[in-house]
């Protein structure tokens, strides 16, 4: 049996706001043998006070409520439309400063519930501190790992992770490595956005100095044959991958598998190198390959090899149709293709990756030697 001294360690305390609760209950003394039977009365106080507790949870749905003992502490928060729970963290131990306003936690795990997509979070320590009404900060430390239950089965490794209850927002300044299904990616700088008010949107944000490496399997895009002027059973070679990299930021909309990288793009597959402002690709999740790449800003890709390639204001491709689109600058520079010493230049270029035969929209100008070589181009001819 439990003497009176055991309920010295039960008591209620306000954390952050009136409105959150914090219960603290220490482990009970070993029982004496000389210790009388706790009264009656002190059973129904136990009782009152626990339901007290299961009552302050239900009343105050949709604000925090952190719940503590010698085991550890959990925080926990509910969605104030379906009552059910958004978020919560888990801890193996907790140290309150004096003002309870900042703890100190060991071995914490956050569970941040979406709308389609869990994200879960792990590191070896961290720290809670409170910002008053509805907002804790929650920085985590020490090998943080993030996982997000969605197609692309996202890992994330950094070493140290802030979460804002009230922003709902993952944020950090440290070095970062992404792992999704074909592609790796690494950068400096983290936001992770789990929800949007579009449902069509959940951005994973590396904020600059971003690479990413894309697997043989996916990149055998034939854009890379287009530009080559070689056929697309030549130019597919299944290991060579696609490498990225850029100042940054880099985006990733785990809804729908794409990438997007800004300033100073540089992609290098082979012997193609392709260089722009700004790049977004699209793996296709069920053949696991680049469906569509989009380049915008002094395109040039060049295949050093075959002296083949091509310059716009954007580039373009789609798996699709299996044409390369170049378009140059509205009343500046055209688009330009060339093979060797064959070069065309239009308004707008489109490369037939199939047969590789050159189409173009408005008046095009072809500059080819005076033996009339044109290299590995095949004109189309006429718009398209």
């Amino acid at each position: 049996m439990m003497n009176a001294e055991c309920w010295k360690g039960l008591k209620l305390a306000g954390f952050g706001s009136r409105r959150q609760m914090i219960a603290v209950v220490a482990s009970a003394p070993k029982p004496q043998a000389s210790s009388p039977k706790p009264a009656l009365s002190s059973f129904i106080i136990l009782h009152l006070l626990i339901a007290v507790l299961l009552l302050a949870g239900s009343a105050f749905a949709g604000e925090g409520v952190v719940l503590e003992n010698a085991k550890g502490v959990t925080w926990r928060r509910f969605d104030p439309k379906t009552g059910k729970r958004s978020f919560e963290v888990n801890a193996k131990e907790a140290t309150a400063s004096e003002d309870g306003k900042t703890h100190l936690i060991t071995r914490p795990e956050m569970l941040i519930r979406g709308s389609e997509y869990d994200v879960n979070v792990s590191s070896d320590s961290g720290i809670v501190r409170s910002e008053g009404g509805r907002d804790n900060i929650f920085t985590l430390k020490g090998n943080v790992v993030v996982k997000i239950a969605d197609p692309g089965k996202t890992v994330i490794r950094i070493d140290e992770l802030t979460y804002s209850e009230s922003q709902r927002l993952l944020v950090s300044d440290s070095p970062v490595k992404v792992t999704r299904t074909d592609i790796t990616i690494s950068g400096t700088g983290l936001e992770i956005e789990p929800e949007h008010e579009s449902k069509d949107v959940r951005l994973i944000t590396l904020k600059k100095d971003a690479k990413a490496r894309i697997s043989p399997t996916a990149s055998r895009s034939a854009l890379f044959s287009a530009i080559s002027g070689t056929d697309e059973k030549a130019n597919s070679k299944p290991d060579l991958p696609m490498d990225i990299t850029s100042d940054g930021p880099l985006s990733i909309n785990r809804n729908s598998s794409e990438v997007s990288f800004r300033d100073n793009v540089r992609v290098l597959r082979g012997t193609v190198t392709i260089t722009c402002d700004s790049l977004q690709t699209v793996i296709d999740p069920a053949t696991r390959i680049v469906d569509e790449i989009r380049c915008a800003g002094g395109v040039k890709a060049v295949d050093g090899e075959n002296g083949a390639g091509a310059s716009g204001e954007t580039l373009s491709w789609d798996s699709s149709t299996g044409l390369a689109e170049i378009a140059g600058k509205k009343g500046g520079e055209p688009a330009r293709t060339w093979r060797g010493p064959a070069v065309i230049s239009a308004p707008l270029i489109w490369i037939s990756q199939k047969d590789q035969k050159v189409l173009w929209s408005g008046g095009a100008r072809l500059h080819a030697p005076a033996e009339g070589k044109t290299g590995l181009l095949r004109f189309g001819g006429g718009s398209r």
